[in-house]
């Protein structure tokens, strides 16, 4: 899970909101535009902030406080370019999570709340995840769109990851937990994906559930154009969890993720087995 995500992320970053983009060729590109130090092969905001979101989970507690605090953590140890530019400041100038909740305004209604939310779906209460994806959203995005898509991100997670759940389809059980919210999921979304909380969900769910392999799904996350990378990384992060989707990435897109300034493929790989015995799969037994 936390390798695809960072391999959507890392991949569709090069392709965001390019005028210009390279090639959709499963290789890593620089971004044609971009003036900050994203490295080739690099990831961002979305896989940062799922690593906090993990590390937080692992550690227990359920507050923002100490959610707060892991968002500050992890940029602080790695701080690394391709946040949005305004947020990046905020955390460049902020130490503690008491500076960071006194100064922060969560009115967002972009796609910052659901892009950390796949990992989220491997807790086994469905009552106490939708209550961390309402307490981590708020964090920075405390309005409707923003908790909802948090919400729906790790709901269809949480489907994926726990075979109890799959006694009716994926679709079926989205619409039971979340009505007429996901009608949108359904529909082919229109090209150039807004960082919309809402719009960035209805593209990474209808990839999901409608191809069956994963560089199929990486590709047409970047043929979308626009927030590519959050797109990318959401989808493959569901993706890997669901049982009828193949794995097919080629193994460069695992060896070129790069290392500089971030974690390494093997503590990737760390964090999420530890994510994982720490929230098992359930069954019917």
């Amino acid at each position: 899970m936390l390798p695809e995500i960072a391999i959507g992320d890392a991949y569709g970053a090069a392709f965001e909101f390019a005028k210009t983009p390279p090639d959709n060729d499963l290789q890593y590109h620089d971004h044609p535009n971009r003036k900050d130090e994203l490295y080739k092969g690099g990831y961002t905001d979305d896989t940062q902030m799922s690593i906090a979101i993990i590390r937080h989970m692992l550690d227990g507690g359920n507050n923002q406080y100490h959610i707060i605090r892991h968002f500050l953590k992890e940029f602080k140890k790695y701080p690394i370019d391709g946040y949005a530019r305004k947020f990046q400041k905020f955390l460049e100038k902020c130490n503690t999570p008491s500076q960071f909740i006194r100064n922060i305004s969560p009115i967002s209604s972009r796609n910052g709340a659901a892009m950390r939310s796949v990992p989220i779906g491997v807790m086994a209460d469905w009552e106490e995840l939708m209550s961390y994806a309402i307490i981590q959203a708020s964090t920075t995005h405390a309005t409707p769109d923003g908790i909802l898509s948090s919400q729906i991100i790790a709901g269809l997670a949480h489907y994926f990851y726990h075979p109890i759940n799959h006694k009716c389809s994926p679709e079926t059980w989205l619409k039971h937990k979340f009505g007429s919210a996901v009608n949108q999921c359904f529909k082919k979304p229109e090209e150039d994906i807004p960082c919309d909380a809402l719009k960035t969900v209805y593209a990474s769910v209808y990839l999901v559930l409608n191809y069956k392999k994963m560089t199929t799904i990486l590709k047409k996350a970047i043929e979308f154009g626009g927030d590519t990378d959050s797109v990318a990384s959401i989808s493959l992060g569901l993706a890997s969890l669901a049982k009828d989707i193949k794995n097919d990435l080629p193994e460069h897109l695992y060896s070129g993720l790069s290392p500089d300034n971030r974690r390494t493929l093997d503590e990737l790989h760390d964090l999420e087995n530890k994510l994982f015995e720490s929230y098992p799969r359930v069954d019917d037994v």
